[in-house]
């Protein structure tokens, strides 16, 4: 008979057997519901979780969880950090592995300053490739914001930076001040521990939530569509390096048409309009 575990139970089990952060990243590839849930559980237009998103191939982020709203997008960039390690020493200093994480959040939020555009498209991009939470609904599909696709520089992100990394056993009441205020000196980046990943685990449990994410219906077209997807991406593409002059006006990918037009500054192309079908 096969026995039936809560999520919280899953995951607490993992990160009781797991030495380092790989085999916490391995989990919560396969339960994106519960990356979502812990960093985004609010309301939205559309929901995004990408593993190992690639920043130009020069910076790497373990998880982005993106969710739309109106005129925008929220977007957290997340870092793990091994789950048996303190992110202070005892005086209160970051560890050696907490500043590794800190450049990394450094150099993530330099590309958003500085490079927003390339951002945008890196992201959208991304959620047309390698989505886990909805693969059904949100492969080949730009993403939008309600009248705006994520590619139009007139998108807002509203970027936040986490780095999750030990356990609340780890800190005493000084530590946990340290910790409080550490964003603040930091480009905002907000230290967490697993325990936020287990709080989450429980409302979901509570809710049903995972229960019913696990075994919600997919329709036949649409795993049509995904074992199509997983064999030629490219031929959803409206992304690829061909010439701009090769792109049609409009394109219709998976039952939704997009407009296709150059952008009013640089090179390039924006999606400008959607109609549902």
């Amino acid at each position: 008979m096969k026995i039936y575990m809560l999520l919280k139970d899953r995951f607490v089990e993992a990160l009781n057997q797991a030495k380092g952060e790989r085999e916490i990243h391995a989990f919560l590839k396969k339960d994106p519901l519960l990356v979502w849930a812990t960093f985004m559980n609010c309301g939205g237009h559309s929901d995004y979780v990408i593993p190992e998103f690639s920043l130009s191939g020069k910076y790497y982020a373990d998880f982005v969880v993106m969710q739309s709203f109106s005129g925008g997008w929220n977007i957290a960039f997340i870092e793990l950090e091994p789950v048996d390690e303190n992110p202070f020493i005892k005086d209160g200093s970051p560890s050696k592995r907490l500043r590794g994480a800190v450049k990394q959040i450094n150099d993530w939020h330099d590309f958003e300053r500085d490079e927003g555009a390339s951002l945008r498209s890196h992201l959208a991009e991304a959620a047309w490739r390698y989505d886990t939470l909805y693969p059904e609904r949100n492969l080949a599909r730009e993403p939008w914001c309600a009248k705006l696709p994520l590619r139009d520089p007139k998108t807002y992100l509203c970027c936040k930076y986490y780095i999750v990394m030990g356990r609340r056993s780890h800190f005493n009441e000084e530590l946990i001040h340290v910790k409080s205020k550490f964003a603040r000196h930091h480009n905002n980046a907000e230290i967490l521990t697993y325990d936020r990943f287990i709080e989450a685990a429980e409302k979901l449990d509570q809710q049903k939530q995972n229960e019913h994410y696990k075994s919600r219906g997919i329709g036949r077209k649409d795993k049509e569509f995904l074992a199509q997807f997983a064999k030629e991406p490219e031929k959803f593409s409206i992304s690829s390096n061909r010439d701009v002059d090769t792109y049609p006006s409009e394109i219709n990918v998976y039952g939704t048409c997009y407009k296709i037009q150059r952008m009013e500054e640089g090179d390039g192309l924006v999606v400008r309009g959607c109609l549902r079908r």
